[in-house]
This record gives structure tokens, sequence and C-alpha cells, in this order.
């Protein structure tokens, strides 16, 4: 559903590589952030507003991360002291929190309220705020929907409010970002590093795609080498090589499988 405008985002890629390389990282985030903006909220916001929201994302995750290195805080250890006011000695860590949590509400809030918006004024009609009236404006107004939180939006069933909506689209698209560009950067070290495997693989491109073309999504089986590169670097330096914890809340069935609580 959203390959046709992963390609169009990978050729801009490409296009602002070829005017400007020195900015190479720059271009990695905002290529991402609007890959990201497209399938979770809408393929139509603007480049300036997809390039504050990654800013925003970026800030958000380099502070969640720095606070959460063991010895960073000694909150972390005693969880009691998050009750300390702000302006008691050795309380730095609340600015940490108030910033973080300023962040991670915009990122949250204000594409979704884009998101929002475009369909309510849709229908001139549309009065109530309330989630529930959503799909018979859907319906009424002839609203075709492309992004992941207007689909759920529709089926709102499937999840229990705005709040749930906004909290897994953000995640989805902090998430996202962050790790996308960590890979898509080790990539073009790996290249810088291993010429020869980079030829090798656009030897492939260029014998099996040609020279009239870029490579698709389809052109993917018959490219086993540049399948084999992009597999080794997740392999050879993935995103989070020591993972995170997690556990399920209660028992759970995944396709077959059963997960104890």
């Amino acid at each position: 559903m959203h390959e046709p405008v992963q390609m169009v985002k990978v050729h801009e890629l490409l296009h602002r590589f070829l005017i400007s390389p020195e900015d190479f990282v720059v271009h990695l985030k905002n290529f991402v952030g609007e890959i990201a903006m497209a399938t979770v909220y809408d393929k139509n916001v603007s480049k300036s507003e997809v390039e504050r929201l990654v800013a925003i994302s970026e800030r958000a995750v380099s502070t969640i991360t720095e606070n959460l290195i063991p010895g960073a805080m000694l909150v972390n250890a005693l969880p009691i002291l998050r009750h300390t006011p702000a302006w008691f000695p050795g309380a730095g860590f609340q600015a940490a929190v108030a910033e973080t949590r300023l962040l991670t509400s915009q990122v949250m809030e204000v594409p979704f309220q884009y998101v929002k918006g475009q369909i309510v004024s849709a229908y001139q009609n549309y009065s109530s705020n309330r989630l529930i009236e959503m799909p018979a404006l859907f319906k009424a107004a002839g609203i075709t929907l492309s992004s992941w939180v207007e689909r759920l939006m529709k089926h709102h069933s499937v999840l229990a409010s705005e709040t749930d909506i906004k909290s897994v689209a953000a995640t989805v698209f902090i998430g996202g970002v962050d790790t996308t560009v960590s890979a898509a950067r080790t990539y073009i070290y790996a290249m810088l590093v291993n010429p020869e495997a980079q030829k090798k693989a656009q030897d492939e491109i260029d014998n099996v795609v040609g020279w009239n073309r870029l490579p698709d999504f389809s052109d993917r089986p018959n490219l086993p080498y540049v399948e084999a590169v992009f597999r080794e670097v997740m392999r050879w330096r993935p995103v989070g090589p020591l993972g995170l914890p997690h556990s399920t809340s209660a028992d759970d069935l995944y396709n077959g499988y059963y997960i104890p609580k």
C-alpha cells in the first residue's frame, strides 16, 4: 500500500544526495521522517513540518537515552526520589523529565491533530469531537483513507481512545525515524570501507535492472547480493544490539505459540 510513496521519497533522496552530498545525514533524517509521516499520519504534510517533528523526535530520543544510561540519574536506582521538588538540590533530573514530557507530547499531538483537522474539515456539518461518530463521517463525506492513523480513526473500536491512537502512532514515528536513520548511516559507512562490496552490488543492479530506470520493490527477488548486503548491515551493526526488556502483561497466543504472563 505504501510502496509508491516510498519510491517517490527514495527518488527525492537520491536527487538531494546528488545536489548536496555533504548534507547526507540531514537528507536521511528528512527522508525517513517523510516516509514515516506519510505512512503513519498523512502524505501531504509539508517538508518544514516534517523537519520540525523529526528534530523534536530526535531530541526526545536523545534525552531519554541519556537519562536511561545506568548511573546517569540517581532516581533510576531510587524511584522514590521522583517525588523530590524540582527546586531541591540534586533534583536536576526533574528538568530533563519535564523537557522529555513536553517533546513527546508535541510529537503525539501535533501530527494527530493535523490529520483529525483534515478529516473534520472535509465534512462541514461535523460538530462533535467524539471519535464514535467517525465511521458515519467517513461514509457520508466519501473520504478515502491512506494513512495508518486515518484508518484507526475510522475503525476506532480496535483501540480504546484517542490517547491510545496518538500514543501508538507517536511510538511508531519516533521508533521508526531514529532506528532507520541509524541503519542507513551504518550502510553508508560499510560501503565506504568496503568499496569492493559496493561495486559488486552496483554491478548486480546494473545487470538486472539496466541503465534506463532505478530499481524498485519488484526487483528485490532478483538481487540476492544486494539483499545479502542489506542483511549483513543489520547483522553487523544492529540498531539495538542489547535490545530492550519486554514482558507480557497477560497470557497470550501468537502464531500457535503460548506465551505465559
